[in-house]
């Protein structure tokens, strides 16, 4: 199963610089420390090819057999065999064959377990689950569980369970089970 996400909206943070939202090259790397860009504190990637790579800032393309890890923000497509991970914001696709692990701020695609802090907004689709912090919104689709914390809104659609911490706007529907933790307002269907 693969799982992925599309963008709703593209902002940058307040703290980001354009110097820091500048790519600086393209990164070949084997693993973590054996790259052909180093892991900084400043430098952004804008193609990444390998097998697991590390880099502080992707904007642009990463492609990496077995895992990807941005340290902070990652703009673009990201696309894994295993696991991606990124600290801060994530703003357009991810792909990959066993989960995608994004801080806050996602706008995108996610892939069988989707895992996000808080602020997850667009399509979302796994295939497994989805588990989102507070203040999400869009489509949400995971093929078992969604699960988000305070203030969701959209379209909720899961194989078993949809379960929303305290307020849910919209429309949640599942084969079994929808739980919103205190009010709901919008249409509850399951099987």
């Amino acid at each position: 199963m693969v799982a992925g996400t599309l963008p709703a909206q593209s902002t940058d943070s307040p703290s980001t610089t354009k110097k820091d939202r500048e790519p600086v090259g393209i990164n070949l790397s084997l693993w973590k420390n054996m790259s052909t860009q180093p892991t900084d504190t400043v430098g952004s990637t804008c193609l990444n090819l390998g097998l697991f790579s590390s880099m502080n800032r992707l904007n642009g393309v990463g492609i990496n057999l077995l895992g990807g890890v941005v340290l902070r923000d990652m703009n673009g497509v990201q696309i894994t065999g295993l696991a991606n991970l990124v600290g801060g914001s994530m703003r357009g696709v991810q792909i990959a064959g066993i989960s995608n692990v994004n801080g806050n701020n996602l706008s995108g695609v996610s892939g069988l377990v989707g895992i996000t802090g808080n602020h997850a907004q667009g399509v979302i689709f796994s295939g497994l689950t989805n588990i989102t912090g507070d203040n999400t919104s869009g489509v949400i689709i995971g093929g078992l569980l969604n699960i988000s914390g305070e203030n969701s809104s959209g379209v909720h659609l899961a194989g078993l369970a949809n379960i929303a911490g305290e307020s849910f706007n919209g429309i949640t529907t599942s084969g079994l089970l929808n739980i919103v933790g205190q009010s709901l307002r919008g249409i509850q269907i399951s099987g």
